[in-house]
């Protein structure tokens, strides 16, 4: 569940750099053109900062640890005891649905969202 956590954080994480990136690009639209003369570094320094990000919101998440279970749980091969986010989903003999890693790449991405503003104190 790691690997699929980890590849649509970065997938989302990717997605919504390139539209930040591209509003900053899209703003220099009438300055002179010395502007532009760097402004090729504005994208690259995007997706690195969005890969790094990423990589580590999708391992803190698809890695999150859950102490062993003290009752036996039954061992497939579909079922290996892990510790990740199906892990937790084994615990409580919860189905995982393939939909579950999705909506952890949304989560960290509206956690990215919501973190990027100042928080205000008291009017």
């Amino acid at each position: 569940m790691w690997k699929f956590t980890l590849f649509w954080t970065l997938i989302l994480y990717g997605l919504f750099h390139l539209g930040a990136v591209g509003i900053a690009v899209l703003m220099q639209g009438g300055k002179r053109l010395s502007s532009w003369k760097y402004l090729w570094l504005v994208p690259l320094i995007y997706a690195l900062i969005a890969g790094f990000e990423a990589i580590l919101a999708g391992t803190l998440v698809g890695l999150v640890f859950v102490p062993p279970v003290p009752v036996a749980l039954p061992v497939s091969a579909d079922h290996a005891p892990c510790h990740s986010v199906g892990a937790t989903y084994l615990v409580g003999n919860f189905a995982m649905s393939t939909w579950i890693p999705f909506v952890w790449g949304w989560v960290n991405v509206l956690v990215l969202i919501v973190s990027s503003f100042r928080i205000q104190g008291g009017l």
